[in-house]
């Protein structure tokens, strides 16, 4: 029984080792799809509040609409899960990488095999957009209400919110530096598509 046990166990660890999914560079893709997937909210979020510059109502009407909405809970749970999901991946790679390369390389690498300095800070980076998220939610979801009424339906004034929070120049200067931290990260993640098919076909031919 014990020699079925242990038999049981290697066969695990076989079929655990020639899963892509579990190795490093399977890893690799699912952070870079969560990635991605976190980066396709933002933009989605940052085109919604584009809606600012049409009229106050536009704007409140569509925060209202998206308090309101029966999916509001189900799609924040799944954006706490893939945010999780991507650093908890991220910080195990980094971790991974390290105990298999003990020493540094002798000699840097040069030319398109160079590591770029976006590429070289991403975990800099991962925390600083880390805090803006929380002061973003603290500043604008719990922060002040005011509300407005449109035709019978009473919305929180969150133009007025925006307002306010923008006629500070350190909060106005702070939320310009987080959007240019994600535009320098946007540029590594979103490569040229022949780049991106190129890496693939690279990676697999490795694993």
């Amino acid at each position: 029984m014990e020699r079925e046990y242990e038999l049981l166990r290697g066969s695990f660890r076989m079929i655990k080792k020639s899963c892509f999914i579990s190795s490093n560079i399977g890893k690799k893709y699912l952070v870079a799809i969560t990635g991605i997937c976190l980066s396709l909210f933002v933009l989605a979020h940052m085109l919604g509040n584009l809606l600012i510059l049409v009229s106050p109502r536009a704007y409140n009407l569509y925060g209202h609409a998206l308090v309101t909405s029966p999916v509001l809970y189900p799609a924040e749970i799944g954006l706490v899960l893939c945010f999780c999901f991507h650093i908890g991946l991220a910080i195990k790679l980094t971790f991974s990488n390290r105990r298999t390369r003990s020493s540094r390389y002798a000699v840097s690498a040069t030319g398109s095999k160079a590591t770029g300095l976006i590429s070289r800070t991403m975990w800099v980076q991962g925390l600083l957009i880390l805090a803006f998220m929380v002061l973003h939610l603290i500043t604008f979801k719990y922060g002040n209400v005011y509300e407005v009424e449109y035709g019978g339906v009473v919305a929180r004034d969150l133009h007025r919110l925006v307002v306010e929070v923008f006629a500070s120049r350190g909060t106005s200067l702070g939320i310009l530096c987080a959007y240019w931290l994600l535009a320098f990260i946007w540029v590594t993640v979103f490569r040229p598509p022949y780049k991106l098919l190129e890496y693939i076909i690279q990676d697999t031919s490795v694993y």
